[in-house]
């Protein structure tokens, strides 16, 4: 059924992961989202969709929050709820090693595992240290941390965080 539609003839299907009881979310290459319930195929369209066109979809996983959380080839990943609202974006500006996501996985604590073009990323969801962002333009080391009235202080070669 679903290799007959035109709607999916021009991209290739890259997940199709539960959405609801009774509907999936097909993932595709270009085209963006899709949703079948029994024989009814209908365009899910989220904030995301030019985002999706222009570095492509690779992996989609859903979360244990419902949540999905879609793998590309060249921007990262990015969260987004049911509604296709975008959560949450990481790349390599976020501190991934690279954008190219090839791979995702969620493990018992919930934190997120992606593997890349060149090794493999973790992703703590559930810490409560979500960045820490030293210059990019050098490479920075950390040399000691501390946790002083509740708060985390981390001391590296050129600053206090």
């Amino acid at each position: 059924m679903i290799s007959s539609q035109d709607e999916l003839k021009s991209s290739p299907i890259t997940a199709i992961v539960n959405y609801q009881a009774d509907t999936v979310l097909i993932s595709t290459l270009k085209n963006g989202f899709y949703l079948l319930s029994g024989s009814n195929l209908t365009r899910m369209k989220t904030a995301a969709d030019a985002f999706f066109v222009k570095n492509r979809i690779n992996k989609v996983l859903k979360l244990k929050d419902g949540t999905f959380l879609v793998a590309t080839a060249s921007g990262g990943c990015v969260i987004i709820n049911k509604n296709g609202a975008l959560l949450q974006h990481f790349d390599n500006t976020d501190g991934l090693q690279d954008s190219q996501v090839r791979g995702i996985f969620q493990d018992d604590s919930e934190n997120l595992w992606l593997g890349l073009d060149d090794g493999i990323d973790f992703i703590a969801c559930n810490s409560a240290l979500k960045y820490i962002r030293p210059d990019r333009r050098k490479q920075t080391s950390g040399y000691a941390t501390q946790i002083l009235n509740h708060q985390l202080f981390i001391g590296t070669a050129d600053r206090l965080y």
